[in-house]
């Protein structure tokens, strides 16, 4: 599943724009969602309640929250997220380079530019897929970048994937299984019930790894080397 949020006040640019893209994509009917808003405030507590995105499509000047705000809130929790600014003001297309979008397109030019662009952003993420976990449910599909997880622990049945974002992941599949999915060489147990990401931590002392946001773990006295080397392993990439 691929999901595509779009945000605009203007309503005949946001039928415009869901137009253009399902019928343009037809062929991914069913992996393609796209959610619709019409203010910045309405997208962010859909992604509250735990919505995922690959992508964004936001007007830039809108009431409450303009889209440059909104796209750095939306790039904290979803550090792969592309996103594509619309706008009527080419002015703003030097200011949005702060934000570091994937595409600016002004809305005079949105039928020539539009599709090119999403169909890049999508082969863009395609493309990154190796550098992701992806949690799949019957509803929807969520893409962790393996930088943004700090660690993963049990929880029951569960596994839960702690993010640098503060945002909490959840999958119903044995930690086992977790780790065999994971191509990253980041990622080493510290016990039984929990994997952690090398790049974020910042010591090991008395038998604890210690956390760059503050938090320590026990580390079993028989994955106390294998944590040491993993360090020494990737030093450079961390």
């Amino acid at each position: 599943m691929f999901s595509i949020a779009i945000c605009d006040d203007d309503k005949l640019i946001r039928n415009q724009v869901v137009t253009q893209i399902r019928s343009t994509f037809s062929y991914m009917r069913d992996s393609l969602k796209i959610d619709v808003f019409n203010s910045g405030t309405l997208l962010l507590d859909r992604v509250n309640e735990g919505a995922y995105y690959d992508m964004a499509i936001l007007d830039i000047e809108m009431p409450g929250i303009l889209g440059l705000e909104l796209a750095v809130k939306l790039k904290d929790i979803f550090r792969g997220i592309v996103i594509i600014y619309l706008s009527s003001y080419e002015e703003y297309v030097y200011e949005s380079f702060k934000t570091q979008p994937f595409r600016f397109i002004p809305k005079s030019k949105m039928d020539s530019m539009l599709i090119t662009a999403v169909k890049e952003g999508i082969q863009m993420v395609e493309k990154d897929a190796e550098k992701f976990y992806v949690i799949s449910t019957n509803q929807d599909v969520e893409r962790i970048p393996y930088n943004d997880i700090m660690y993963i622990c049990k929880k029951d049945k569960y596994a839960e994937f702690v993010r640098r974002c503060g945002r909490i992941s959840k999958e119903r599949r044995p930690m086992r299984e977790v780790k065999n999915l994971i191509k990253s060489e980041l990622f080493v147990w510290t016990d039984r019930s929990l994997i952690c990401n090398i790049s974020y931590v910042k010591y090991i002392d008395k038998g604890y790894i210690f956390l760059s946001n503050g938090e320590s773990f026990p580390i079993s006295r028989e994955r106390i080397q294998a944590v040491k080397d993993c360090m020494l392993e990737n030093f450079e990439s961390v």
